[in-house]
């Protein structure tokens, strides 16, 4: 029997009883076709209930999509504004003034247009980083890491960077850990939470890098003493051009920690964070150790 709701045949009702000779009679019938009604007419609610659902869905990842673009369109613009004007300033100084510096003067203001140019540089390559990684298409390359060499390396780059007094106290293994997985996202990884330790922690404290391993984990742990994350911002801590509401003047994009987290993520792992603010922050980095090693 069809299945018909404002001329629309929306279904077919099927029944079958060839055990009993007659047993479908016109009362039957009669029925069946009630049945078949109100039948179409819950068919095609339905249908219009899954076609709402799947519009708002749409209309609220168009609506986060133009919140992203909006938030990147702003940080961006600001974030591309301050090294831009520096280095259009800069250059008009040296095409003015330069040709009666001495070589060292000029070499310094040539590295702080080269300096700039790189944090724009930064700036681009996070963004398209985290396009490839929403895409889907972000590769994973494995190789044989030497993680004590490679840990100790980051650890002494970051430590360039800190404010005055600041040290980074390093804890690895005694033995040589040499894994397979892929440098590049664990670089992301550890690059970003040790300059965030050092950015946001207090002149003279001491940043703590901690590397442990057993049979099938490894796990990074850094923690700093400083401004904290408040508990508000906690559970937005890892989406794209989110800062937490202390950070204050201190420059930044909002894009480190969904780097991060990202990158996390496709290295099988997990991260954790445990924060209070004007205390400091830990971040914890759980890796599994893949099973060729």
């Amino acid at each position: 029997m069809p299945l018909i709701n404002q001329g629309n045949l929306v279904g077919i009702l099927y029944l079958e009883n060839n055990l009993t000779h007659g047993a479908f009679r016109d009362n039957h019938l009669e029925i069946l076709k009630l049945l078949c009604a109100q039948a179409a007419i819950s068919l095609d609610n339905a249908k219009l209930y899954h076609d709402l659902k799947e519009s708002r869905a749409r209309e609220e990842a168009e609506r986060e999509m133009n919140e992203m673009k909006s938030r990147f369109l702003s940080i961006a613009s600001h974030e591309f504004r301050t090294p831009l004007t520096t280095i259009l300033g800069t250059s008009d100084l040296i095409k003015h003034y330069g040709q009666n510096w001495p070589q060292e003067k000029k070499v310094i203001y040539l590295d702080r247009i080269n300096d700039n140019v790189q944090n724009m540089v930064t700036l681009l390559d996070e963004i398209l980083f985290l396009s490839k990684g929403e895409a889907g298409k972000t590769e994973i390359r494995l190789e044989l890491v030497d993680l004590i060499e490679f840990c100790q390396e980051l650890v002494d780059s970051a430590q360039l960077g800190a404010k005055s007094g600041q040290t980074i106290a390093v804890s690895l293994p005694d033995k040589p850990v040499n894994v397979s997985l892929d440098r590049k996202l664990l670089q992301h990884v550890l690059v970003n939470l040790l300059s965030n330790a050092v950015k946001y922690s207090f002149p003279d404290s001491v940043v703590r890098f901690e590397l442990t391993l057993n049979e099938v984990d490894i796990t990074f742990r850094i923690q700093d003493k400083g401004i904290g994350i408040p508990k508000d911002d906690l559970a937005q801590l890892f989406e794209s051009f989110h800062r937490a509401k202390n950070v204050g003047k201190l420059p930044g994009s909002g894009l480190g920690l969904s780097i991060v987290k990202q990158s996390v993520n496709l290295l099988g792992g997990k991260i954790t964070v445990e924060s209070q603010e004007n205390v400091g922050t830990t971040f914890t980095v759980v890796i599994p150790v893949p099973e060729t090693n």
